[in-house]
């Protein structure tokens, strides 16, 4: 309840990747339209610093985890080069 679901997608990536892209790719959004919708709607919310994601063009710099609407969960690690 109002944490991480278990059955959260988990993703490894590279750095500075964009939030977009990682949801798009791993189907969580259906495209680039629908995040930006989300977004301003405020519906995108990084659980691990507790922020609403505010920008479409959110850069993934670190470690976190992802709420997107009310059901989709996404955590992402950042590989170690």
């Amino acid at each position: 309840k109002g944490g991480m679901s278990e059955e959260s997608n988990e993703v490894e990536i590279e750095k500075d990747v964009l939030l977009v892209t990682v949801l798009v790719k791993e189907g969580i959004v259906t495209s680039k339209n629908e995040f930006r919708r989300l977004v301003s709607e405020n519906a995108v919310t990084n659980m691990t610093t507790q922020e609403k994601v505010t920008d479409a063009l959110h850069t993934i710099t670190e470690d976190g985890d992802y709420k997107i609407g009310k059901r989709r969960f996404i955590s992402v690690k950042i590989k170690d080069t």
